[in-house]
């Protein structure tokens, strides 16, 4: 049976923010002071769009423990999430000095890279992320979204396949095989996958995105009734 720590672990990882959320609150009362319990919080109410609150939390369990490699990331993660590219560059770059073989750290590293338009060394950022992790879907999921931007469909296929195949349960992960798929024009897949991410997860920004977009190409009439159903969905987020 899942402890309950392990229960907010596993909807952190499925993207099931409120579900972690409602746990974390309830092993917080009982451990106030546990630095990684805040972080795993940060991270959860960054989903759900609550800014203030999440760079609260980041700061706190850097406060508990300032050497405490997650929270640097997690605070990276905020700092972007806000468009600081330059402090989220220095929280990621703090965690790799005090975890030089941490794959997370990389993968942030990356995205800031990516943010700031320095698309090779987001590239390299992922390609090391991989080498140090070669069973975490991460790395694969975002070497296969950056090409996927680039519209290298050989390398995001790729990449995007072997990230489904290492956790098929991800939601993420389902949805950018869908994205793929689109972009190859492999509509019925496309579909498939993106029914599979929301039934894991119903409330997934990017699943319903997609969908939107299937919808648009099976009904073009009603093209601008989904982009603006779309847009409304983003406000919500």
């Amino acid at each position: 049976m899942a402890t309950r720590t392990g229960l907010i672990e596993q909807y952190t990882r499925q993207g099931l923010s409120q579900k972690a959320i409602e746990l974390l609150r309830m092993e917080l009362a009982a451990h106030p002071d546990d630095a990684h319990l805040h972080a795993l919080l940060a991270v959860n109410l960054l989903r759900e769009k609550r800014m203030a609150a999440a760079e609260h939390e980041a700061l706190l369990a850097l406060k508990m423990e300032p050497e405490l490699t997650h929270a640097h990331i997690v605070y990276g993660h905020v700092m972007l999430a806000r468009q600081k590219h330059e402090t989220a560059l220095e929280s990621f770059s703090s965690a790799i000095a005090l975890e030089p073989h941490n794959s997370e750290a990389h993968l942030g590293l990356g995205r800031c890279q990516e943010h700031l338009g320095n698309l090779e060394a987001a590239k390299k950022s992922y390609i090391e992320a991989r080498g140090l992790e070669p069973s975490s879907s991460s790395p694969h999921f975002h070497l296969a979204a950056l090409a996927l931007d680039q519209r290298d469909m050989e390398t995001a296929e790729t990449e995007a396949e072997e990230a489904l195949s290492l956790e098929a349960e991800d939601p993420d992960n389902l949805v950018l095989m869908g994205m793929v798929r689109y972009h190859q024009w492999r509509m019925p897949e496309s579909t498939d996958l993106c029914l599979s991410a929301l039934r894991i997860n119903p409330q997934h920004p990017q699943a319903l995105r997609l969908l939107c977009w299937l919808k648009a190409r099976e009904m073009p009439w009603l093209a601008p009734w989904w982009n603006f159903s779309a847009y409304i969905g983003r406000l919500d987020q």
